[in-house]
């Protein structure tokens, strides 16, 4: 009968040692889990607060950019009939106007290339071959199986 009650307890103590072990197992495994869930919600939070930014950086390279344009203009026409022997004064000023606006519209470009976006006047000029073999180029670099012929 001794044995038999020794057998019963040892089953017990067995099965509540697998049951505890079982139970940390599962409380470590929960809590790296909560951890890892945290983890993902911290880095979604920060991608949309950068999303948030180059958005808001791009509107407002976009924003800035047509009093530029408008600016440039006019500062072009200031000086027009004037004689530059004349006013040399005016010239000069004219001519700092003009960096300026052109510091101004490379920092917006920079601006806009960092938040995905590209300006239209950030550009120069181009044969339209030589845009169109540029085009062509980099879209069979991206399915090189695809022959295209111009």
């Amino acid at each position: 009968m001794a044995r038999e009650q020794w057998k019963s307890q040892f089953g017990f103590l067995l099965a509540a040692t697998l049951v505890t072990l079982f139970v940390t197992w599962l409380s470590r495994e929960l809590k790296r889990r909560d951890h890892a869930i945290e983890e993902a919600k911290r880095r979604e939070i920060r991608d949309q607060q950068l999303v948030a930014l180059g958005t808001l950086a791009a509107g407002a390279a976009h924003e800035l950019g047509t009093p530029l344009g408008s600016m440039a203009l006019i500062v072009g026409d200031l000086t027009e009939g004037i004689d530059p022997k004349e006013h040399p004064r005016l010239f000069e000023d004219q001519e700092l106007l003009r960096e300026q606006i052109r510091r101004c519209k490379q920092i917006l470009s920079v601006l806009s290339d960092q938040a995905g976006e590209t300006r239209a006047d950030a550009g120069g000029l181009m044969p339209a071959g030589d845009m169109i073999r540029g085009i062509v180029s980099r879209w069979q670099q991206q399915r090189p199986q695809v022959e295209a012929r111009l």
